[in-house]
């Protein structure tokens, strides 16, 4: 099984994250004309998950680039089977303490958000339009009970959620998905 070793650097010192291929590319999903980027997007994510849940986060954009670029230039150009052990550099820092529970409602948010990129699309391949609409609601209606219970962690202006989310391929996963960005949306709920 082809692995992806991601070589975090933090300063001097390296943390190595060792992961199946396997389990971090998105291959179910489709490239459509309207989604084209969907399957970069879910792979960059899951891989961004896996560092948090190591308990680092990426020090800036140009980390995410560098996913990108070994996610399209790599494995959704060539067959799995084809696929060989990768490696990858990005330089991180460390969750603090204090972010960690932060990071927890960040878990949470991918886990719904990444849930939803792949019952929509298997419902709209259905042409089950309903049953993609219910769930994109649901799922909106669970992002804004989450905004309403801690409305300072998700502030768009200081809330350290929606800097997150801006910081990795989750806003645009939901704007794809739900046809509406995560910032506009919370934006809408903090007013009322």
């Amino acid at each position: 099984m082809p692995s992806l070793n991601l070589r975090l650097f933090q300063g001097t010192d390296c943390h190595l994250v060792m992961l199946s291929s396997l389990s971090v590319i998105e291959t179910t999903l489709n490239i459509t004309l309207d989604k084209a980027s969907l399957p970069t997007l879910v792979s960059i994510e899951n891989i961004i998950c896996k560092i948090n849940e190591s308990g680092f986060k990426l020090v800036n954009s140009k980390e995410i680039d560098k996913i990108a670029k070994l996610v399209n230039g790599y494995y959704l150009v060539n067959e799995k089977s084809g696929w060989q052990d990768q490696s990858l550099n990005l330089n991180v820092i460390q969750i603090s303490d204090r972010d960690a529970e932060i990071y927890d409602e960040i878990k949470k948010l991918r886990t719904q958000v990444m849930k939803l990129a792949r019952d929509v699309a298997y419902y709209e391949s259905k042409n089950d339009y309903a049953q993609s609409k219910q769930l994109q609601d649901n799922t909106l209606q669970k992002i804004a009970d989450s905004v309403k219970s801690k409305p300072s962690w998700w502030d768009t202006n200081t809330g350290k959620i929606v800097k997150f989310v801006g910081e990795t391929t989750l806003n645009a996963i939901i704007d794809i998905v739900v046809g509406i960005p995560l910032k506009t949306f919370v934006d809408s709920l903090l007013r009322k």
